[in-house]
């Protein structure tokens, strides 16, 4: 089953993305198997990660990302979803661990959220 969420993941998310602006400004790449995302707030290279979450349904075509440990990535978590109200961009959000992800009361500071553009054409 791991693998069928994986291949999800993978087939839906995969491609490159531009963020922007003075904290989010930068490349997100997502390959099969690791994720590689440079922004001013850090720098994750080439971490291997896992599917722990996937939207429920195809509207909700949202994917949450448990990232290897690495010294490069000060993240833990990723999650991606498309921006309702802009189809051609997605939101990421990144949280430090898994605590911050599952805490209801984290507050904004507390995490990295930022929009993102699919720029090599995959959907």
């Amino acid at each position: 089953m791991q693998w069928l969420i994986a291949g999800y993941a993978a087939a839906l998310f995969a491609g490159q993305f531009d963020g922007s602006g003075n904290v989010c400004g930068g490349k997100l790449l997502i390959e099969e198997a690791n994720l590689t995302w440079r922004t001013a707030s850090g720098h994750c290279k080439e971490v291997p990660y896992k599917v722990i979450e996937r939207g429920a349904k195809e509207q909700s075509a949202s994917v949450v990302l448990q990232l290897d440990a690495s010294p490069s990535c000060l993240f833990q978590i990723i999650k991606l979803e498309p921006d309702a109200r802009k189809p051609e961009f997605w939101n990421v959000t990144a949280y430090l661990s898994a605590a911050d992800f599952k805490n209801p009361r984290l507050q904004p500071h507390q995490r990295l959220e930022c929009s993102v553009h699919k720029v090599d054409g995959k959907s």
